[in-house]
């Protein structure tokens, strides 16, 4: 009973200690499901390191306990960086690689808590107990084998009443593990183990399967009765009519019932303009600078600037915040949503719109490798004719890390510059990549530029890494300019994700405003410029998932609103930014999914309100996941 008491506790303890330090909430009854866990995994833990001899019980006993603080330490690390559980299906997917390329970020980040050494505590205090002879190893008999496996199926069974009971109840614990399918909530919830759990079951079984939607929503639209909307002629009924699979039912009857977003004074805007979109790695507005990024600071007060946009963190970082931004829709948690929607029909990215309605000529290029994240799979089916990463195509500097954005803009404008047709080009970039200090290559390139400033040295490294951005913009209009078509060619430029690469205090040494960790640290930019634009500040919430509709309206596009997640900037609807854990920020407040708090901006709300915008949320998330699950473009578009 001795090792059964241990196994429980140490348990315990390293669920509580990584709740507590991850998400900085006090413990309260929902503690109990993660008490039950640990029971259950006390109890088979001790039938696992006793059934054996002496010498074989001890070895595993070692072996799981350093496993098992190792695991523990790697996910509040990882939480650390990217506030979010690590995924067993990235690792399955190559994401060592991705891990090795971000090793130094790990080893600062371990530096600046010095608190991971709490998940090897359990680890010490058995070493203790084991040379003071506490821990017996004797081979369980059957007896003793029956009873802690009758513990292991008794408290399983507590779990799944408590869990079911709470259907009934409508409890918020029933409602993450079955419908939520998001890791973040689930480990506040339910501990790490049940995340795990979670996780290797989308890997093997696949098995994870939202429910259509939660209950109608409430129209957070208006003035909508005359408005000439932006959908596409879609037979629901008929669909309906002719469909078979229950879920897919739903979804139609789900799209039916979705309000539209209207055109306006910004449709058409662009139309047969050339586009040239650019994803820049870790931009963000606190790196735009009259001083040091003078290009970038020209284009935001001469162009259309969005004074509140977000880019929020996903789980799987910069392919997250790509497929948000190329689809407008919500990653589904676990995979690779960009890597899975691979053999999907996607007909709502600017590539495919442009190429298919307008005959534009789509070039993508990337300044890294394009088997990382397998993007040589997936770019191409987002629309784009052809893909040159460093090593495939790319007439660049490929021994350096991070690569050159100017090198890279250098290398393929030729491409596009003097094309008889117009083109959209992607960049995505890399200069701007962690790990911010002077082993960064183009942090140590650009030093000079920076090294006197009153700020850290990552923040300085932070800083020359933009630098080598902007420099690629300038060399990009230069180019543009010469062909005499800078005024017939619109730069959109955003950010993937926030530069997660600094601490919050470092990000706030150069943040107007002070941010913190939850919302504001995931403030991005968005800026649309030709030469010639007539400057427009937009100060409407909007975020990533926002750029595919609004582009879209503004170069006159055939698009339908409802299929998509994001909304087009410019027209009215209320708008929501959805972070990656449930959380989210309205004109009215920010609701933090973890505390289950609201926060309102000096205007009262009641709680239909928040009920209404999680409804909506929830709803958002899992017609995302069915979208891609599904491949439901091409059955409701009939394409074959």
């Amino acid at each position: 009973m001795i090792a059964f008491i241990i196994w429980t506790l140490f348990t315990l303890f390293s669920e509580l200690a990584l709740k507590v330090l991850v998400f900085n909430t006090s413990l309260n009854l929902e503690v109990i499901y993660i008490v039950i866990l640990s029971l259950v995994i006390g109890g088979f833990l001790t039938i696992i390191t006793r059934v054996f001899n002496k010498k074989l019980n001890r070895i595993f006993s070692y072996i799981i306990l350093v496993i098992s603080s190792f695991i523990y330490g790697a996910q509040y690390i990882y939480f650390m960086i990217y506030n979010s559980p690590f995924s067993f299906y990235s690792l399955t997917q190559g994401g060592t690689n991705q891990a090795l390329d971000a090793i130094g970020q790990v080893v600062k980040t371990i530096l600046e808590h010095p608190q991971l050494i709490l998940f090897f505590v359990p680890l010490l205090i058995y070493i203790c107990l084991d040379i003071f002879k506490v821990i017996d190893y004797t081979k369980l008999k059957i007896k003793k084998v029956c009873l802690f496996l009758a513990i292991v199926i008794l408290s399983l069974l507590l779990l799944f009443t408590l869990i079911i009971l709470g259907k009934k109840s409508k409890s918020k614990s029933y409602e993450i593990l079955t419908n939520s399918n998001n890791p973040i909530l689930i480990t506040n919830h339910f501990g790490i183990n049940m995340e795990m759990l979670w996780d290797l079951n989308v890997i093997v079984l696949r098995t994870i399967k939202p429910s259509p939607y939660v209950i109608p929503e409430i129209a957070s639209y208006s003035n909508l009765e005359n408005a000439d909307y932006n959908i596409i002629e879609i037979d629901f009924d008929n669909l309906i009519k002719n469909e078979t699979d229950k879920t897919v039912i739903d979804m139609h009857n789900y799209f039916k019932s979705v309000q539209p977003t209207s055109k306006n004074e910004q449709t058409g805007r662009f139309k047969g303009k050339n586009l040239i979109l650019v994803l820049a790695e870790s931009f963000s507005d606190i790196a735009i600078s009259k001083e040091l990024t003078p290009t970038l600071y020209k284009m935001q007060n001469e162009g259309i600037s969005f004074t509140n946009f977000y880019t929020p963190l996903y789980p799987v970082s910069t392919i997250d915040g790509e497929y948000m931004t190329a689809t407008g829709l919500i990653p589904k948690a676990g995979v690779w949503s960009i890597k899975y929607a691979k053999d999907n029909y996607l007909p709502f990215t600017l590539a495919s719109m442009l190429k298919s309605q307008e005959g534009y000529h789509t070039l993508a290029y990337h300044n890294h490798t394009g088997d990382y994240y397998s993007r040589y799979n997936s770019i191409p089916n987002l629309g784009y004719e052809s893909f040159k990463t460093c090593l495939d195509g790319l007439n660049i500097n490929c021994d350096i890390w991070p690569e050159s954005d100017v090198e890279m803009i250098e290398d393929t404008t030729k491409d596009y510059i003097n094309s008889s047709s117009p083109f959209l080009a992607y960049y995505l970039t890399v200069s701007g990549h962690l790990q911010y200090n002077l082993k960064n290559a183009m942090a140590s390139k650009n030093w000079d530029e920076v090294k006197d400033l009153d700020y850290s040295n990552s923040v300085k490294a932070y800083l020359a890494c933009q630098i080598e951005l902007d420099r690629a913009i300038e060399k990009l209009v230069e180019e543009l300019d010469k062909a005499g078509i800078a005024e017939d060619t619109i730069i959109a430029i955003n950010c993937d994700h926030y530069p997660y690469g600094l601490t919050l205090n470092e990000i706030n040494e150069i943040s107007k405003e002070p941010r913190d960790k939850v919302f504001e640290v995931n403030r991005g930019a968005f800026i649309i410029w030709h030469k010639g634009i007539k400057h427009m500040e937009v100060e409407k919430l909007a975020c990533n998932m926002d750029i595919v509709p609004t582009l879209a309206n503004m170069y006159g596009l055939k698009y339908d609103s409802r299929l998509l997640m994001g909304r087009d900037i410019f027209s009215n609807y209320d708008p929501i930014i959805i972070l990656g854990d449930k959380s989210w920020i309205s004109e009215y407040g920010k609701y933090n999914a973890i505390t289950g708090k609201f926060i309102g901006n000096n205007n009262s709300v009641d709680k239909k309100y928040i009920d209404n915008i999680n409804s909506i949320v929830t709803n958002r998330f899992n017609m995302s996941t069915l979208i891609l699950d599904k491949d439901y473009y091409r059955k409701v578009l009939d394409e074959k």
